[in-house]
């Protein structure tokens, strides 16, 4: 009787590693949606309840989502480089946006401007944090689900809660907008 040589024993797969940057979902989250390749993640579509009621401010709004929704897309597919890019591009334009509407509380005297500004400037510090972080040599990076998840909460309420009460006032008052031009003459 011959023997049949034993099999040779199978290497156990090495662990899948995340990108650079990624983080494991937070236990009980729901999964993002898979955004399709070079559009912005759905989490970040604009939706007409969004809409605060003043044309100027909902299509800055708009910009304003689609531009959060390209970078946290750009978290899961993009070069340490573009990332960059793409979050100088959204703080770029959220500095326009917010310069636009403390102009207009400034016009229109509004009552609760400090408290909207105080807003602007949290999300301007928590951006500029982001910034350090992605541009320090050696560090983490950015983790994505955070950051999109904190990205999200904070747009949808301010546009939702603040901004409305904004537009709210603006509409009572009878304000024009400022002279800022289109959002998308803008150079960026």
């Amino acid at each position: 009787m011959t023997r049949t040589p034993p099999k040779p024993a199978r290497k156990k797969a090495a662990p899948r590693r995340r990108p650079a940057g990624a983080t494991a979902p937070a236990a009980g989250a729901t999964p993002a949606p898979k955004p399709e390749e070079g559009r912005p993640d759905p989490r970040f579509e604009w939706r007409p309840e969004y809409s605060v009621g003043v044309e100027e401010i909902d299509a800055q709004h708009q910009e304003l989502f689609r531009r959060a929704g390209m970078f946290v897309e750009s978290l899961r597919r993009r070069s340490r480089q573009e990332i960059g890019i793409l979050l100088s591009f959204l703080r770029l334009y959220a500095v326009t946006h917010f310069g636009a509407e403390e102009n207009w509380m400034r016009r229109s005297s509004y009552p609760g401007a400090a408290e909207h500004a105080k807003q602007h400037d949290r999300f301007m510090k928590d951006i500029l944090a982001l910034s350090d972080q992605h541009e320090k040599p050696k560090g983490e990076g950015i983790q994505a689900a955070r950051v999109a998840g904190w990205l999200e909460k904070w747009l949808k309420h301010h546009v939702t809660e603040t901004d409305t009460d904004l537009a709210r006032h603006l509409r009572a008052t009878g304000t024009p907008p400022p002279d800022t031009g289109d959002p998308g003459d803008l150079p960026f």
